[in-house]
């Protein structure tokens, strides 16, 4: 049975930083494939109790700045409309319906929930879309917790900074090879 995180802050929901990287075995990613990962990571934001304040999708990973909500500020009616607005209306009645809404808060209001269908969902895809299978993540995503909103966009706006430096130097760096 899995533990209970203990909440930093009571009353409110968590602040997560989050790194997934993609297996040297595969190539980059090209602008068509961020697009498809950027639709999932917006559509399940929508489906999980996830607040997005921002994320980078790199040739060869991803980050995002996350804050999962408490699952207990959901009501039912909530949670059956995200519920029937992903799977719609006829599939929620005939497999989702049965279950109570405990379950379903729970499996919302967890990250690892909401990053196993990130990568799993954009595995899948990329798989069937370059003809291949196996194995598309390096590893399992690396996390950090943060204890309040200004902490985590701080972490954000940090990030935001080192990533235009990076561009920078790769275009200084094209540029002298002309």
């Amino acid at each position: 049975m899995r533990k209970k995180k203990k909440k930093l802050v009571p009353g409110e929901g968590d602040y997560y930083y989050i790194d997934s990287e993609i297996s040297t075995f595969n190539k980059k990613l090209s602008s068509n494939d961020k697009n498809q990962l950027d639709k999932i990571i917006n559509v399940y934001s929508k489906l999980f109790f996830v607040e997005l304040f921002g994320y980078f999708i790199f040739d060869r990973r991803f980050k995002l700045w996350i804050k999962i909500n408490q699952e207990d500020i959901y009501t039912d009616e909530v949670i059956t409309k995200r519920l029937i607005d992903y799977y719609g209306e006829e599939k929620y009645n005939e497999f989702y319906k049965m279950k109570p809404m405990n379950h379903y808060r729970q499996w919302l209001g967890s990250v690892p929930n909401y990053m196993s269908k990130v990568r799993t969902t954009f595995s899948k895809w990329y798989n069937k879309s370059n003809n291949r299978c196996g194995g598309f993540w390096n590893s399992k995503y690396k996390y950090k917790i943060y204890e309040n909103e200004f902490e985590l966009l701080d972490s954000l706006v940090y990030s935001n900074v080192l990533k235009s430096v990076d561009e920078l130097q790769i275009e200084d760096i094209q540029k002298n090879k002309n």
